[in-house]
């Protein structure tokens, strides 16, 4: 009986080891090491040119945030791949409040309502000054080490790499113009009123564009892949007045006095995530269709989207 007792308390002490190796830093950061310390964080990612997984989670009552802890992040596989790839944040939402430490509730709070977080697990890719954030797309149960670790690899793919954003701090779009006053059929423009105006005359659909064009990954995407290039820009010029509602970190790329003109556009519309695109009648009014983004887009996919969406009206 005294070998039992004493074997079970050293399974539990080997318990209570095991789970303690297992809790997120809350001081600094290294790479492949979950922590709470979001600032650490990101000057790591910076000095080491990684990006960050952020892990939002409700750590003692998800379910699916368990399986993922289980399935995934405590395999040898994910953690060789994270050592030597990722900074790891841990966003903890947990029942039992004593496995946050007051310091960082309010970060917590904050970095959930930066990224638009509402429901857990919530995982995101970004660079080390946390503009671009990319979801990580998950495959539930059949989640393994091996597909979570694609899934990252193309969320990372769809990062700026850090030389291009050195080179263009400014959100790539189209032709890297995007008009403030006036409309060209096939350019985008700020300009609400002059978009309809034109559109009236020239009895186009108008195409708005609703996007936060210097951070949103899929916002970037789709502008590198349909948006400038040829295709598109042929068919734009022929067929569409085009109206740019952006909603970037770097204020200045939309003047004062379109801001809160695009804020109200957006409200009307219910936008409630980027890239959304509207497709409307000349009228300025009617709407047609409303679009997303998708992977591997290309402009014959959403040229056909707006031409069946044209048709079907």
């Amino acid at each position: 009986m005294k070998t039992i007792r004493c074997l079970t308390m050293t399974l539990a002490a080997l318990a209570a080891c095991v789970c303690l190796a297992a809790k997120p830093a809350t001081k600094g950061a290294k790479p492949g090491v979950w922590t709470m310390d979001c600032e650490a964080a990101k000057k790591l990612a910076v000095e080491k040119n990684l990006p960050i997984l952020f892990n939002f989670t409700g750590s003692d009552w998800c379910g699916w945030c368990k399986i993922l802890d289980d399935e995934v992040f405590s395999k040898k596989d994910f953690k060789e791949y994270a050592k030597d790839n990722l900074v790891l944040v841990w966003v903890d939402f947990p029942n039992d409040k004593k496995l946050v430490p007051k310091a960082f509730v309010e970060q917590n709070q904050k970095l959930k309502s930066e990224f638009g977080v509402r429901g857990y697990p919530s995982l995101f890719i970004t660079g080390g000054d946390t503009a671009e954030k990319i979801r990580v797309a998950r495959k539930g149960k059949e989640e393994t080490p091996e597909t979570f670790i694609a899934s990252l690899k193309a969320a990372v793919g769809q990062l700026t790499p850090k030389q291009e954003a050195e080179k263009k701090p400014e959100a790539e779009k189209t032709d890297g113009k995007v008009m403030t006053q006036g409309a060209a059929a096939g350019v985008w423009t700020m300009d609400q009123q002059a978009a309809k105006k034109l559109a009236a005359e020239k009895k186009l659909p108008i195409l708005i564009n609703f996007t936060g064009s210097d951070w949103c990954g899929w916002c970037k995407l789709m502008d590198r892949e349909v948006f400038s290039k040829d295709e598109w820009q042929t068919y734009a010029k022929d067929n569409l007045v085009l109206l740019w509602i952006d909603f970037p970190n770097k204020k200045s790329l939309v003047p004062a006095e379109i801001a809160p003109k695009n804020a109200e556009l957006a409200q009307a519309f219910g936008v409630q995530g980027y890239p959304t695109y509207h497709l409307v009648g000349s009228d300025g009014e009617t709407r047609i269709k409303q679009f997303g983004a998708r992977r591997n887009p290309s402009p014959e996919w959403f040229i056909g989207a707006i031409k069946a969406a044209l048709t079907a009206e």
